[in-house]
């Protein structure tokens, strides 16, 4: 099942629920507030081929705020074989 991550207009209280591709477009209760304003976040994710070996090195939201000078140093990446 994928991860969403929601914000809540209410409170500010930014969360992650674990739910089905069916659910996705369902309403969603902020588990913070009990608030219904809640609004899906799009979280962007970054992908670079790591040459010809084939292996790719995949980044999420943390990518953007790294100050690795190469992605292989970077905390937030893991290799995906």
């Amino acid at each position: 099942m994928p991860l969403y991550e929601y914000h809540c207009a209410d409170c500010s209280h930014n969360f992650e629920i674990r739910r089905a591709l069916s659910e996705a477009a369902t309403d969603v209760t902020c588990p913070e507030c009990a608030g219904q304003h809640t609004r899906r976040v799009f979280t962007p994710v970054i992908a670079f081929s790591n040459g010809h070996s084939g292996s790719a090195v995949i980044g999420g939201s943390g990518c953007a705020g790294c100050a690795a000078t190469h992605c292989a140093g970077c905390t937030f990446t893991r290799r995906a074989s």
